[in-house]
This record gives structure tokens, C-alpha cells and sequence, in this order.
């Protein structure tokens, strides 16, 4: 997986309307870091049609990147012409809506990892650039906890490091969990 700013050849792509509907998740096939052209794999979804505009966030490591993409059409092709849009919210980063099954495999204290026998099942709710929300098993964690989980996006894993920051009850002795993603700076 690439980790610099710019080399996303390769990384997974989660494509979402600008309401933040989720669309699929894809792979980039080809970036002009000049231009702020992408192509993808399998191109662009048909549900996108020319001039459309669509979120896109780009699952790079240590942490996602996220832009609009202006639907291009020229010379039989269709491309994402990346840029940086306004967020709807007053967040530093949009969210986007997801339901990918997750697993807490670890718990972090004092910089030590504490692996756990039995990984805690969650879903990933929304992600964003910074963060992401769980839903799991009432009181499985607390604010403050830091922890490590395997998020499993369509066909692929990643493993992420987060710090909970919020919780909230939901029904059906569910809790959803604030997340902080942190960035190992090894």
C-alpha cells in the first residue's frame, strides 16, 4: 500500500454521492498528481454520468484522504477530476456513510498492546479522514480506551489505531463508539 501523499496507484477507493449515499468501493488505477486526474479500475460507476460530482475517500496509510470528484467525459473516457470541496458540516473532515464489519483485536496501554483472545465483532457506521464511528455490544469500551481493530472494507482489510472519544446507547443493548484515528509516527 502506498504511503505517500500523492502515489495512489493502487489504494482502494470508497465512492459516495454527494448526500453521502454509498456508492462502491473501487481501486485507482492510474493518478496524474498534476493534473489531480484518476481513473479507476474498472472506470468510473455508471450511476455517475458526466459532470456529476461524487465523495470520494482514498484509503491511504497512515490515514484516508478525501476530495470531490467532477466526473469527466473526453474521448470515450471517463475520469475523476479530484479537488477539494466544502464540508457540509462544521467538521475539519466530511464523514461518510459505510457498514463494514469490523474487529477490536487489541487494546493499548502505557504503549503496550494487549491483544485479545476473543476479538470484539463492531461495524464501522461512517469514516472520515480523521475518525470513524463503531457500533458494537453495549459497554465494551469507554472513552479514553485506545485500540487497535481490523476493518474489512468489501475485499480488503486495514488495520487502524484509534483513541474512543464519545459514546453513545443506542437500543437493543448496542453502543456507538467516537473514534479518533491515530497516526503511528514510527
Amino acid at each position: 500500500m502506498p504511503t505517500t501523499k500523492t502515489d495512489y496507484i493502487g489504494c482502494a477507493v470508497l465512492l459516495h454521492t454527494q448526500a453521502g449515499e454509498y456508492i462502491q468501493k473501487c481501486e485507482v488505477a492510474a493518478y496524474d498528481k498534476r493534473t489531480y486526474q484518476m481513473w479507476l479500475t474498472d472506470g468510473i460507476p455508471k450511476v455517475l454520468a458526466g459532470g456529476d460530482v461524487c465523495s470520494i475517500l482514498i484509503m491511504t496509510e497512515p490515514a484516508p484522504r478525501e476530495y470531490k470528484g467532477l466526473v469527466q467525459e473526453a474521448n470515450y473516457e471517463r475520469s475523476l477530476l479530484l479537488f477539494r470541496g466544502k464540508t457540509k458540516e462544521n467538521r475539519l473532515t466530511d464523514r461518510f456513510k459505510v457498514d463494514f464489519a469490523a474487529q477490536i483485536i487489541a487494546l493499548i496501554r502505557q504503549d503496550y498492546v494487549y491483544d485479545l483472545h476473543t476479538p470484539v465483532t463492531a461495524r464501522v457506521i461512517n469514516i472520515s479522514r480523521s475518525g470513524m464511528r463503531l457500533s458494537t455490544v453495549a459497554n465494551a469500551l469507554r472513552t479514553g480506551d485506545r485500540i487497535q481493530l481490523v476493518a474489512h472494507f468489501d475485499d480488503s482489510e486495514k488495520r487502524l489505531l484509534a483513541i474512543i472519544t464519545n459514546q453513545i446507547d443506542t437500543e437493543n443493548n448496542r453502543s456507538e463508539y467516537g473514534c479518533a484515528l491515530v497516526v503511528d509516527k514510527k
